[in-house]
């Protein structure tokens, strides 16, 4: 053992020794004694909580950052608070270059033997280890109050609308194929540019239109466009508090008072916006009649300059505002955008690498390469229909890709308007191949409870309907499991919310369609009241009815429903 590390480990045994034995009999004494001991060991504790505080320090500066960029001041606690570890760290710091001076100092002592010495060798001057070690123990201290104080400048972090940034994957089910990156670096000029502040994407049902508004919105925060980038889900029928929601919390407007009308939130969305330098809001699915964003909260385009006390657009953010929809005339007419960009089918070589990449080298096999070329086709470039079919064929048999196929070739009679008859199909053939009953069950629920629903809720349901098992903890567990399979089957929107899941518009109608053709269940909208409502001998067979802001003047006076387990109104 070296003369160093012999000599710490008298130090310790001599510490412990000393601090049982005068601790019994002389505790004031004692305590000096101690510290005089310990002084190496102090000063190493103090240099860990240094390195500590300093990553403390890091974080909170970045949420402080982070509340800066949403256009919010810091609070004067969280300020006294970094001021207060600067003083710390620095007065910390200090001492560790005294300690190190102290060591040398011990060193030269004794190689001169100019020092009298202790029962384990030389010793460095009793009132200086003292001194040195009182300071660091107090240090230490005063460090771990603030790394306890650091958290709760923390919490709110994981709710920020604009967290540091890493550089992060593409989103999930974006693919890099050149038609698609093309568009993406067009639009992406076209938010830095100050010509355009209405920047509209439109195509067909199915070609990608959110995963590509989701990649813009990755890429705007990677590359630091914006100060906050919101996306917001509108669809048919918006619901425009639920647009709000969306949009206030996105900006950091998270604690929304219970009952709020629709324009005192429009007034705290346009004050926020008042704080803010650069935002881009993103509003995806727009339908006819398109969405008003004066009523949203956001600020009316091309306003003019007015005088000081006056509503106009450039004492806003610069706010750009991204939106997606199936028709070009709802953007240009109704929303006003000042440039459009078409978003085109897949040509055939991408849709194959599409399928490829899910599959895997097996679609090159020689029993498989034409039945896949042909599904490929059949699912006419659209990237929503070869994601859900490659998915529920990738492990399949050739002669199940075969089915899959006369399928696709033989579309369903039902008629949607603005549905291709090729999506249609490749979803009906990925719920057929759902492996059980109580997943496609489950499925079809999911649908009835329509965007962003609640996990908790479909829990309930499917306990009180025995799809699940009847303890909580084993049904959450069925649950987490039938919801990461329809996730890894595209059927549901593959994200990472644990509390709510969603469907894809085109998957919602096919799902709904299925469930009434099934007799499963029966879905009455707004703006859908399905004529079966009024056949009282097809209401007799429905398992499930589930009135969703339904347009309905009166209910039947009594229902003969024989079948029914599931009744929801709201």
């Amino acid at each position: 053992m070296s003369d160093c590390c012999f000599c710490a480990f008298c130090q310790n045994a001599a510490a412990n020794f000393v601090g049982n034995l005068f601790g019994e009999i002389f505790n004031p004494i004692s305590k000096p004694i101690i510290l005089v001991l310990k002084c190496d060991n102090n000063v190493d504790y103090l240099k860990n909580k240094v390195a500590e505080l300093k990553r403390e320090k890091e974080a909170v500066e970045n949420f402080a950052g982070a509340v800066g960029r949403t256009g919010e001041q810091i609070t004067p606690k969280l300020s006294d608070w970094l001021a207060g570890a600067n003083n710390c760290i620095e007065a910390a710091e200090k001492l560790v270059p005294d300690a190190a001076d102290a060591a040398e100092k011990l060193v030269a002592d004794a190689e001169g033997n100019a020092k009298k010495k202790c029962f384990f060798g030389p010793c460095l001057n009793p009132k200086s280890r003292y001194q040195l070690s009182k300071k660091a123990e107090e240090n230490s201290k005063t460090i771990d109050k603030l790394v306890n104080e650091a958290r709760e400048f923390k919490l709110p972090l994981s709710h920020s609308p604009a967290p540091p940034i890493e550089l992060a994957a593409p989103v999930k089910g974006f693919e890099d194929f050149y038609s698609r990156n093309d568009v993406l670096e067009r639009i992406m000029e076209a938010l830095q540019s100050r010509s355009s502040s209405i920047i509209g994407v439109h195509g067909m049902p199915g070609v990608g239109k959110t995963m590509l508004a989701k990649e813009i919105k990755r890429k705007a925060e990677q590359d630091k466009l914006f100060d906050v980038v919101v996306m917001a889900l509108v669809s048919t029928n918006a619901d425009l508090k639920n647009v709000q929601v969306e949009i206030a919390g996105g900006l950091g407007l998270d604690q929304l008072p219970t009952g709020i009308g629709r324009a005192d939130v429009a007034e705290r969305i346009k004050g926020k916006l008042k704080k803010m330098k650069k935002v881009l809001i993103i509003l995806d699915d727009i339908w006819e009649p398109g969405i008003d964003l004066e009523k949203l909260g956001i600020p009316l385009r091309n306003e003019p300059k007015t005088t000081e006390g006056s509503s106009s657009r450039e004492e806003y953010a610069e706010c750009k505002i991204l939106l997606t929809s199936r028709d070009s005339d709802v953007l240009s007419d109704l929303m006003g955008s000042q440039q459009n960009f078409p978003l085109h089918k897949l040509e055939f070589e991408e849709a194959w690498e599409l399928l490829k990449n899910i599959v895997g080298d097996r679609a090159e096999s020689d029993d498989l390469r034409g039945t896949a070329i042909d599904i490929v086709r059949e699912c006419g470039g659209l990237p929503l229909a070869i994601t859900t079919m490659a998915k529920a064929l990738k492990n399949k048999e050739p002669y199940q890709w075969r089915v899959a196929l006369r399928k696709l070739r033989k579309p369903s009679a039902k008629n949607f308007h603005g549905m291709p008859a090729e999506v249609y199909s490749a979803i009906e053939v990925s719920y057929s191949h759902l492996e059980t009953e109580e997943l496609q069950k489950t499925f079809l629920l999911c649908c009835l409870m329509g965007h962003k629903a609640s996990i908790q809720d479909l829990l309930k349901y499917g306990v009180g309907l025995g799809l699940f098992a009847n303890t909580i903890e084993e049904a959450r567990d069925e649950v987490s499991t039938l919801i990461s399979k329809l996730r890894a089957s595209s059927l549901l929107i593959d994200d990472s919310d644990n509390n709510r899941f969603d469907m894809h518009d085109l998957i919602h109608d096919v799902a709904v369609s299925i469930t009434s053709r099934d007799r499963h269940g029966l879905l009455l909208t707004s703006d859908h009241v399905p004529k079966e409502w009024s056949d009282m001998e097809t209401m007799k067979k429905f398992q499930w009815i589930w009135l969703q802001k339904a347009n309905i003047n009166e209910l039947p006076d009594e229902f003969e429903c024989p079948q029914l387990t599931l009744f929801s109104f709201g």
